[in-house]
């Protein structure tokens, strides 16, 4: 139970910093006039996502605990990464 805490805070750490070097990177390197269009694409590409996800989710077996940890896993090694070469674009940037 402590892992899958410890699991959850890392994860949502990392959705948070991810976040936030996304939408700073966008208003930077964006035209002002496409910033709006961005921004709603974005959403609306988000938005689609959702019941997808919702579908996968729903033939998950939601009884054993091993698959919220993998998928936690998975999800902070995928932001991670986006982080990671987030940085980088900025650094030649």
């Amino acid at each position: 139970m402590i892992l899958l805490l410890v699991l959850f805070g890392i994860f949502s750490a990392s959705v948070t910093i991810f976040n936030v070097y996304l939408m700073s990177y966008l208003q930077t390197n964006v035209n002002t006039d496409y910033l709006g269009r961005v921004f709603s694409l974005i959403f609306v590409i988000s938005g689609i996502f959702v019941p997808i996800g919702s579908l996968l989710a729903a033939t998950i077996d939601l009884k054993d605990w091993r698959v919220f940890q993998l998928i936690g896993i998975g999800q902070i090694l995928i932001y991670l990464s986006r982080l990671i070469t987030f940085r980088l674009m900025s650094k030649k940037a």
